[in-house]
């Protein structure tokens, strides 16, 4: 950095008194400095030169009034009328903009305490040295399966730096690749995440989310915070209940006793999440002849059985109808198995 120059002119007038000039013209002006904070201007920099100029030829000495700016700056006299201006600790905007420091000339003979004074002001410039940071945010959220597509919550970073490298704006990854499920949009500062796609438990029940917050840097690095969000899908009734894996020809001996169990029926809820009990039913093929207890999905006879009866419908077979129902926690709501034509048509071979 280059460094200007402040001429301090000082002589004894009639009335013993110092006047002091700013590049040849009477008056005291102000040293306006303006340094990049961190390290583009690091300690122990050169960042001003100091002369003074005195009529008798008198050593000068130069110095700065004690402040709680002042130890920003170290002074070192050169020569009889000079001194160099260092930087003595490091610069942070985000701790401290701006130092007003009151230098000091004197020919050491005007007595302790006594001196020429020149303000000098230190401004510190901003550069891009902080990551947006996350304000405390639902980390977590669950999504009921049937939601329609909306806005689902909304986070905020801030940046401690200012005009663009102090800006930020959202963007957002799904780890495994669905990024067409949710979107995010920056608006005011903050950013707002929305569902845009329906969700499907029993296809994908949980996402995971990264939202990036990246300051608008227009030139040299980019900063980015992350944050995590875990979408949980919570199901919902909308799917039937589904037929475990049963072999759909069974045989039985027609001088069976009445009661004897031929099989045992088994289906669960088709929403996976949930798992409501299941009501087992009868309904065409022979129930007069056949019972199922409704509850563990057992069947059985409830008469004895004639191969030669008429009413077989092929060579002494029953065909037997059954249904699964889910029973609902949820008043009137009621999803049978043979609504979707799920695996409900069971052949009992009743024995030749």
């Amino acid at each position: 950095m280059t460094a200007s120059k402040q001429l301090l002119k000082a002589h004894h007038d009639k009335c013993g008194k110092f006047l002091v000039y700013n590049n040849g013209k009477k008056g005291q002006s102000e040293i306006v400095l303006r340094l990049k904070e961190g390290d583009e201007t690091p300690v122990g920099s050169l960042i001003y030169k100091l002369k003074g100029f005195d009529p008798d030829g008198d050593t000068l000495s130069f110095g700065a009034r004690h402040t709680v700016d002042s130890d920003i700056l170290k002074i070192e006299n050169s020569g009889n009328n000079e001194a160099n201006i260092y930087l003595n600790k490091e610069l942070d905007r985000e701790i401290k903009d701006e130092y007003s420091i009151v230098l000091t000339l004197t020919d050491n003979r005007l007595g302790e305490g006594n001196y020429v004074t020149q303000s000098l002001l230190l401004l510190v410039e901003d550069i891009n040295d902080n990551e947006p940071i996350f304000k405390p945010y639902q980390s977590a959220l669950e999504v009921p399966e049937n939601s329609r597509p909306g806005v689902l919550t909304t986070v905020e970073a801030t940046d401690r730096d200012e005009g663009a490298y102090g800006q930020v704006v959202y963007y957002l990854q799904e780890l495994e690749g669905d990024n067409d499920v949710f979107s995010i949009v920056t608006h005011h500062g903050k950013g707002t995440i929305r569902l845009v796609k329906n969700l499907d438990y029993e296809t994908k029940s949980l996402y995971q989310l990264r939202v990036l917050a990246v300051d608008r840097a227009n030139q040299g690095p980019v900063n980015t915070g992350t944050a995590a969000i875990l979408v949980k899908v919570r199901d919902v009734e909308d799917t039937a209940p589904v037929f475990s894996a049963v072999n759909p020809v069974t045989r039985i001996s027609e001088d069976a006793p009445i009661g004897s169990t031929i099989l045992q029926i088994k289906a669960h809820d088709g929403d996976r999440g949930i798992n409501n009990p299941i009501h087992y039913s009868i309904l065409s093929g022979g129930s007069d002849l056949f019972g199922i207890n409704e509850k563990t999905g057992v069947v059985y006879t409830k008469k004895l059985l004639d191969r030669e009866d008429s009413r077989n419908q092929e060579n002494g077979a029953y065909i037997l109808e059954i249904q699964a129902t889910e029973i609902s926690k949820l008043k009137g709501n009621k999803l049978a198995a043979n609504d979707e034509g799920t695996g409900r048509n069971h052949s009992y071979d009743t024995g030749a």
